[in-house]
């Protein structure tokens, strides 16, 4: 999977339209 500074639990490659969010609110 292409795991991005941010996207480890996305299973695609970091982009602008991706639903981050998800992801920034599993980090500290």
């Amino acid at each position: 999977m292409p795991q991005g500074p941010s996207g480890a639990l996305s299973t695609r490659p970091e982009r602008p339209g991706c639903p981050r969010a998800l992801h920034q609110a599993a980090e500290p």
